[in-house]
Protein backbone atom coordinates (compact mmCIF):
# COMPACT_ATOMS: atom_id res chain seq x y z
CA UNK A 1 0.00 0.00 0.00
CA UNK A 2 1.30 3.45 -0.89
CA UNK A 3 2.21 5.76 1.97
CA UNK A 4 0.60 8.83 0.39
CA UNK A 5 -2.31 9.65 -1.92
CA UNK A 6 -2.54 13.03 -3.65
CA UNK A 7 -5.54 14.42 -5.53
CA UNK A 8 -5.73 17.57 -7.64
CA UNK A 9 -8.93 19.48 -8.40
CA UNK A 10 -10.61 18.54 -5.14
CA UNK A 11 -13.19 20.88 -3.65
CA UNK A 12 -13.50 21.60 0.05
CA UNK A 13 -17.04 22.51 1.12
CA UNK A 14 -17.06 25.40 3.61
CA UNK A 15 -20.43 26.89 4.63
CA UNK A 16 -21.95 26.09 1.26
CA UNK A 17 -19.09 27.41 -0.87
CA UNK A 18 -16.69 25.16 -2.78
CA UNK A 19 -12.97 25.91 -2.55
CA UNK A 20 -10.75 24.08 -5.02
CA UNK A 21 -7.35 22.78 -4.06
CA UNK A 22 -5.08 19.77 -3.58
CA UNK A 23 -5.74 17.00 -1.06
CA UNK A 24 -3.10 14.69 0.38
CA UNK A 25 -3.93 11.59 2.43
CA UNK A 26 -1.23 9.82 4.39
CA UNK A 27 -0.81 7.61 7.41
CA UNK A 28 -0.01 10.76 9.38
CA UNK A 29 -3.22 12.54 8.45
CA UNK A 30 -5.00 14.71 5.88
CA UNK A 31 -3.70 17.93 4.29
CA UNK A 32 -5.75 20.24 2.05
CA UNK A 33 -4.18 23.28 0.34
CA UNK A 34 -6.50 25.94 -1.08
CA UNK A 35 -5.41 26.78 -4.64
CA UNK A 36 -6.49 30.44 -4.45
CA UNK A 37 -5.47 31.48 -0.95
CA UNK A 38 -2.70 28.99 -0.25
CA UNK A 39 -4.27 28.21 3.13
CA UNK A 40 -3.38 24.75 4.43
CA UNK A 41 -5.67 22.63 6.63
CA UNK A 42 -3.89 19.82 8.46
CA UNK A 43 -5.82 17.06 10.26
CA UNK A 44 -3.70 14.63 12.26
CA UNK A 45 -4.60 10.95 11.95
CA UNK A 46 -5.00 10.73 15.72
CA UNK A 47 -7.76 13.37 15.54
CA UNK A 48 -9.97 11.39 13.14
CA UNK A 49 -13.10 9.67 14.42
CA UNK A 50 -14.86 8.58 11.22
CA UNK A 51 -14.80 8.81 7.43
CA UNK A 52 -17.72 8.41 5.03
CA UNK A 53 -17.49 7.88 1.25
CA UNK A 54 -20.56 9.23 -0.55
CA UNK A 55 -22.01 10.32 -3.89
CA UNK A 56 -22.22 14.08 -4.38
CA UNK A 57 -22.99 16.54 -7.18
CA UNK A 58 -19.34 16.65 -8.25
CA UNK A 59 -18.96 12.86 -8.41
CA UNK A 60 -17.89 11.35 -5.11
CA UNK A 61 -17.02 12.92 -1.80
CA UNK A 62 -15.22 12.16 1.44
CA UNK A 63 -16.65 13.39 4.75
CA UNK A 64 -14.32 13.28 7.75
CA UNK A 65 -15.38 13.69 11.37
CA UNK A 66 -12.81 14.50 14.03
CA UNK A 67 -12.97 13.48 17.67
CA UNK A 68 -13.67 17.06 18.73
CA UNK A 69 -16.75 17.21 16.49
CA UNK A 70 -15.46 19.10 13.43
CA UNK A 71 -16.69 17.95 10.02
CA UNK A 72 -14.61 18.29 6.82
CA UNK A 73 -16.10 17.63 3.38
CA UNK A 74 -14.10 17.07 0.18
CA UNK A 75 -15.77 16.57 -3.22
CA UNK A 76 -14.63 15.84 -6.76
CA UNK A 77 -13.27 12.29 -6.48
CA UNK A 78 -13.70 9.69 -9.16
CA UNK A 79 -15.31 6.41 -8.17
CA UNK A 80 -12.04 4.49 -8.48
CA UNK A 81 -8.56 5.87 -7.92
CA UNK A 82 -5.03 4.67 -8.53
CA UNK A 83 -2.22 7.20 -7.98
CA UNK A 84 0.47 4.59 -8.69
CA UNK A 85 2.38 5.29 -11.91
CA UNK A 86 3.62 1.69 -11.94
CA UNK A 87 0.06 0.49 -12.38
CA UNK A 88 -1.99 3.06 -14.31
CA UNK A 89 -5.75 2.88 -14.62
CA UNK A 90 -8.62 2.44 -12.20
CA UNK A 91 -8.77 -0.19 -9.53
CA UNK A 92 -10.32 -3.24 -11.21
CA UNK A 93 -12.23 -4.42 -8.15
CA UNK A 94 -15.08 -2.02 -7.26
CA UNK A 95 -15.23 -3.53 -3.77
CA UNK A 96 -12.05 -1.62 -2.97
CA UNK A 97 -14.17 1.53 -2.81
CA UNK A 98 -17.46 0.52 -1.19
CA UNK A 99 -20.39 2.92 -1.33
CA UNK A 100 -20.49 3.23 2.45
CA UNK A 101 -17.05 2.29 3.74
CA UNK A 102 -17.61 2.84 7.42
CA UNK A 103 -16.59 -0.57 8.71
CA UNK A 104 -15.18 -2.48 5.74
CA UNK A 105 -11.46 -2.78 4.98
CA UNK A 106 -10.12 -2.85 1.40
CA UNK A 107 -9.03 -6.23 0.04
CA UNK A 108 -5.61 -6.80 -1.47
CA UNK A 109 -5.32 -5.10 -4.85
CA UNK A 110 -3.44 -6.32 -7.94
CA UNK A 111 -1.86 -2.87 -8.07
CA UNK A 112 0.52 -2.12 -5.15
CA UNK A 113 -0.30 1.58 -5.28
CA UNK A 114 -4.07 1.30 -5.49
CA UNK A 115 -5.85 1.86 -2.19
CA UNK A 116 -9.26 2.95 -1.04
CA UNK A 117 -9.77 6.20 0.83
CA UNK A 118 -11.14 4.10 3.64
CA UNK A 119 -7.80 2.42 4.10
CA UNK A 120 -6.17 5.58 5.41
CA UNK A 121 -9.04 6.31 7.75
CA UNK A 122 -9.14 2.74 9.06
CA UNK A 123 -5.43 2.84 9.87
CA UNK A 124 -5.79 6.11 11.74
CA UNK A 125 -8.82 5.51 13.95
CA UNK A 126 -10.11 3.03 16.49
CA UNK A 127 -13.32 1.07 16.33
CA UNK A 128 -16.61 1.79 18.03
CA UNK A 129 -17.63 -0.42 20.94
CA UNK A 130 -20.94 -1.03 19.15
CA UNK A 131 -23.20 0.54 16.53
CA UNK A 132 -26.98 0.98 16.48
CA UNK A 133 -28.27 1.52 12.95
CA UNK A 134 -31.05 3.80 11.73
CA UNK A 135 -32.54 4.76 15.09
CA UNK A 136 -35.56 7.05 15.00
CA UNK A 137 -34.75 10.38 16.62
CA UNK A 138 -37.48 12.93 17.41
CA UNK A 139 -35.08 15.72 18.42
CA UNK A 140 -33.07 16.41 16.37
CA UNK A 141 -35.49 14.86 13.92
CA UNK A 142 -34.33 12.12 11.57
CA UNK A 143 -32.83 8.65 11.52
CA UNK A 144 -29.31 8.30 12.82
CA UNK A 145 -26.65 5.66 13.15
CA UNK A 146 -25.36 5.85 16.71
CA UNK A 147 -21.77 4.76 17.27
CA UNK A 148 -20.77 4.13 20.85
CA UNK A 149 -17.14 5.03 21.62
CA UNK A 150 -15.39 4.80 25.01
CA UNK A 151 -15.70 8.54 25.75
CA UNK A 152 -18.40 9.84 23.40
CA UNK A 153 -21.29 8.80 21.18
CA UNK A 154 -21.48 9.79 17.54
CA UNK A 155 -24.77 10.43 15.73
CA UNK A 156 -24.46 10.13 11.98
CA UNK A 157 -27.44 11.15 9.84
CA UNK A 158 -28.03 11.99 6.20
CA UNK A 159 -27.45 15.69 6.80
CA UNK A 160 -25.89 16.22 10.20
CA UNK A 161 -23.29 14.62 12.44
CA UNK A 162 -23.05 15.09 16.18
CA UNK A 163 -20.34 14.03 18.59
CA UNK A 164 -21.56 13.99 22.19
CA UNK A 165 -19.03 13.50 25.01
CA UNK A 166 -20.45 11.47 27.90
CA UNK A 167 -19.37 14.25 30.26
CA UNK A 168 -22.14 16.43 28.77
CA UNK A 169 -24.91 13.94 29.64
CA UNK A 170 -26.87 15.14 32.69
CA UNK A 171 -29.69 12.61 32.93
CA UNK A 172 -31.21 9.60 31.21
CA UNK A 173 -34.96 8.92 31.05
CA UNK A 174 -36.83 5.81 29.86
CA UNK A 175 -40.52 6.60 29.39
CA UNK A 176 -43.37 4.35 28.17
CA UNK A 177 -45.58 5.90 25.50
CA UNK A 178 -49.25 6.17 26.35
CA UNK A 179 -50.07 3.68 23.58
CA UNK A 180 -48.05 1.01 25.47
CA UNK A 181 -46.41 -0.02 22.18
CA UNK A 182 -43.51 2.45 22.12
CA UNK A 183 -40.78 3.76 24.42
CA UNK A 184 -39.01 7.12 24.63
CA UNK A 185 -35.35 7.21 25.60
CA UNK A 186 -34.38 10.76 26.55
CA UNK A 187 -30.83 12.05 27.02
CA UNK A 188 -30.49 15.41 28.77
CA UNK A 189 -27.43 17.40 27.61
CA UNK A 190 -25.47 20.36 28.94
CA UNK A 191 -24.07 22.01 26.93
CA UNK A 192 -26.61 21.25 24.19
CA UNK A 193 -25.82 20.13 20.68
CA UNK A 194 -26.35 22.73 17.95
CA UNK A 195 -27.81 22.58 14.45
CA UNK A 196 -27.42 25.99 12.87
CA UNK A 197 -29.01 28.42 15.32
CA UNK A 198 -31.05 25.69 17.03
CA UNK A 199 -29.88 24.21 20.31
CA UNK A 200 -30.99 20.79 21.49
CA UNK A 201 -30.83 20.23 25.24
CA UNK A 202 -32.46 16.83 24.82
CA UNK A 203 -31.82 13.91 22.52
CA UNK A 204 -35.08 11.93 22.21
CA UNK A 205 -35.18 8.46 20.64
CA UNK A 206 -38.41 6.56 19.93
CA UNK A 207 -38.52 2.76 19.88
CA UNK A 208 -41.09 0.10 19.15
CA UNK A 209 -41.31 -2.22 22.16
CA UNK A 210 -41.46 -5.33 19.99
CA UNK A 211 -38.21 -4.62 18.09
CA UNK A 212 -35.47 -6.98 19.29
CA UNK A 213 -31.73 -7.03 18.65
CA UNK A 214 -28.68 -9.20 19.26
CA UNK A 215 -25.61 -7.15 20.14
CA UNK A 216 -21.92 -8.07 20.22
CA UNK A 217 -19.51 -5.55 21.73
CA UNK A 218 -16.28 -4.90 19.87
CA UNK A 219 -14.17 -5.88 22.90
CA UNK A 220 -12.91 -9.18 24.23
CA UNK A 221 -14.63 -10.67 27.26
CA UNK A 222 -11.81 -9.74 29.64
CA UNK A 223 -11.97 -6.08 28.56
CA UNK A 224 -15.75 -6.02 28.95
CA UNK A 225 -15.59 -7.47 32.46
CA UNK A 226 -12.77 -5.17 33.54
CA UNK A 227 -14.43 -2.01 32.24
CA UNK A 228 -18.10 -2.65 32.99
CA UNK A 229 -17.91 -5.01 36.00
CA UNK A 230 -20.93 -7.08 35.02
CA UNK A 231 -23.12 -4.20 33.81
CA UNK A 232 -22.55 -5.32 30.21
CA UNK A 233 -21.49 -8.60 28.60
CA UNK A 234 -19.83 -9.15 25.25
CA UNK A 235 -22.94 -10.78 23.77
CA UNK A 236 -26.38 -9.44 24.67
CA UNK A 237 -29.89 -9.68 23.24
CA UNK A 238 -33.27 -8.20 24.02
CA UNK A 239 -35.51 -5.30 23.08
CA UNK A 240 -33.72 -2.60 21.12
CA UNK A 241 -34.67 0.11 23.62
CA UNK A 242 -33.35 -2.04 26.48
CA UNK A 243 -30.01 -2.58 24.73
CA UNK A 244 -29.55 1.12 23.91
CA UNK A 245 -30.48 2.27 27.41
CA UNK A 246 -28.36 -0.44 29.06
CA UNK A 247 -25.27 0.45 27.02
CA UNK A 248 -25.75 4.18 27.62
CA UNK A 249 -26.23 3.67 31.36
CA UNK A 250 -22.97 1.72 31.56
CA UNK A 251 -20.95 4.21 29.48
CA UNK A 252 -22.34 7.38 31.04
CA UNK A 253 -22.42 5.85 34.53
CA UNK A 254 -25.73 7.48 35.44
CA UNK A 255 -29.01 6.05 36.65
CA UNK A 256 -31.99 5.92 34.31
CA UNK A 257 -35.07 7.79 35.54
CA UNK A 258 -38.38 5.99 34.95
CA UNK A 259 -41.94 7.00 35.92
CA UNK A 260 -42.86 6.38 39.55
CA UNK A 261 -46.22 5.39 41.01
CA UNK A 262 -48.37 7.91 39.17
CA UNK A 263 -51.21 6.52 37.06
CA UNK A 264 -53.74 8.56 35.16
CA UNK A 265 -57.43 7.74 34.89
CA UNK A 266 -56.73 5.43 31.93
CA UNK A 267 -53.93 3.62 33.77
CA UNK A 268 -51.14 5.30 31.81
CA UNK A 269 -48.11 6.79 33.57
CA UNK A 270 -48.45 10.05 31.67
CA UNK A 271 -51.01 12.70 30.80
CA UNK A 272 -51.92 13.88 27.31
CA UNK A 273 -51.74 17.66 27.04
CA UNK A 274 -50.54 20.53 24.89
CA UNK A 275 -47.54 22.74 25.48
CA UNK A 276 -47.17 25.85 23.33
CA UNK A 277 -48.31 24.80 19.84
CA UNK A 278 -47.81 21.04 20.11
CA UNK A 279 -49.55 18.08 21.70
CA UNK A 280 -47.46 15.76 23.83
CA UNK A 281 -47.17 13.77 27.04
CA UNK A 282 -46.47 15.00 30.58
CA UNK A 283 -44.83 12.48 32.93
CA UNK A 284 -45.07 13.05 36.70
CA UNK A 285 -41.83 11.57 38.09
CA UNK A 286 -40.64 10.93 41.62
CA UNK A 287 -38.60 14.15 41.66
CA UNK A 288 -40.01 16.25 38.85
CA UNK A 289 -41.98 16.50 35.63
CA UNK A 290 -40.84 15.83 32.08
CA UNK A 291 -42.76 16.72 28.92
CA UNK A 292 -42.09 15.14 25.53
CA UNK A 293 -41.57 15.79 22.92
CA UNK A 294 -41.77 19.21 21.25
CA UNK A 295 -40.26 21.11 22.87
CA UNK A 296 -39.06 18.80 25.64
CA UNK A 297 -39.17 20.21 29.17
CA UNK A 298 -37.76 18.86 32.44
CA UNK A 299 -38.67 20.59 35.71
CA UNK A 300 -37.35 19.36 39.06
CA UNK A 301 -39.55 19.70 42.15
CA UNK A 302 -36.86 21.72 43.92
CA UNK A 303 -37.09 24.32 41.11
CA UNK A 304 -40.86 24.83 41.51
CA UNK A 305 -42.31 27.81 43.38
CA UNK A 306 -45.94 26.76 42.97
CA UNK A 307 -48.37 24.98 40.65
CA UNK A 308 -51.82 26.10 39.56
CA UNK A 309 -54.85 24.16 38.36
CA UNK A 310 -56.39 26.72 36.03
CA UNK A 311 -60.17 26.82 36.07
CA UNK A 312 -61.95 24.83 33.43
CA UNK A 313 -65.61 24.60 32.49
CA UNK A 314 -68.05 21.77 31.91
CA UNK A 315 -68.24 22.73 28.24
CA UNK A 316 -64.53 22.37 27.52
CA UNK A 317 -64.11 19.23 29.66
CA UNK A 318 -60.46 20.17 30.18
CA UNK A 319 -58.19 22.21 32.41
CA UNK A 320 -54.70 23.71 32.36
CA UNK A 321 -51.84 22.78 34.68
CA UNK A 322 -49.46 25.67 35.30
CA UNK A 323 -46.00 25.56 36.88
CA UNK A 324 -44.01 28.59 37.97
CA UNK A 325 -40.37 28.13 38.94
CA UNK A 326 -38.44 30.00 41.61
CA UNK A 327 -36.73 31.88 38.76
CA UNK A 328 -40.10 33.17 37.54
CA UNK A 329 -40.38 30.96 34.45
CA UNK A 330 -43.94 29.82 33.71
CA UNK A 331 -44.99 26.63 31.97
CA UNK A 332 -48.60 26.00 30.95
CA UNK A 333 -49.71 22.49 30.01
CA UNK A 334 -53.17 22.90 28.51
CA UNK A 335 -56.11 20.83 27.25
CA UNK A 336 -55.77 18.16 29.94
CA UNK A 337 -58.81 15.87 30.18
CA UNK A 338 -60.96 16.76 33.17
CA UNK A 339 -60.82 13.14 34.38
CA UNK A 340 -57.10 13.56 35.09
CA UNK A 341 -57.68 16.34 37.63
CA UNK A 342 -58.13 14.15 40.71
CA UNK A 343 -55.12 11.95 39.94
CA UNK A 344 -52.82 14.88 39.22
CA UNK A 345 -54.03 16.88 42.23
CA UNK A 346 -53.43 13.94 44.57
CA UNK A 347 -49.94 13.47 43.12
CA UNK A 348 -48.99 17.13 43.52
CA UNK A 349 -50.41 17.21 47.03
CA UNK A 350 -48.48 14.08 48.03
CA UNK A 351 -45.26 15.67 46.77
CA UNK A 352 -45.99 18.69 49.00
CA UNK A 353 -45.80 21.20 46.16
CA UNK A 354 -47.39 24.59 46.75
CA UNK A 355 -50.79 24.74 45.06
CA UNK A 356 -52.02 28.20 44.14
CA UNK A 357 -55.56 27.32 43.04
CA UNK A 358 -57.33 24.18 44.20
CA UNK A 359 -60.66 24.36 42.41
CA UNK A 360 -62.32 23.76 39.06
CA UNK A 361 -65.57 25.37 38.00
CA UNK A 362 -68.36 22.82 37.86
Amino acid sequence: MADTLEFNEIYQEVKGSMNDGRLRLSRQGVIFKNSKTGKVDNIQASELAEGVWRRVALGHGLKLLTKNGHVYKYDGFRESVSPCSRCPGPVPDPAVLPASPRTALPPASPCPGAVSLLGFWALATGDAICIFRELQCLTPRGRYDIRIYPTFLHLHGKTFDYKIPYTTVLRLFLLPHKDQRQMFFVISLDPPIKQGQTRYHFLILLFSKDEDISLTLNMNEEEVEKRFEGRLTKNMSGSLYEMVSRVMKALVNRKITVPGNFQGHSGAQCITCSYKASSGLLYPLERGFIYVHKPPVHIRFDEISFVNFARGTTTTRSFDFEIETKQGTQYTFSSIEREEYGKLFDFVNAKKLNIKNRGLKE
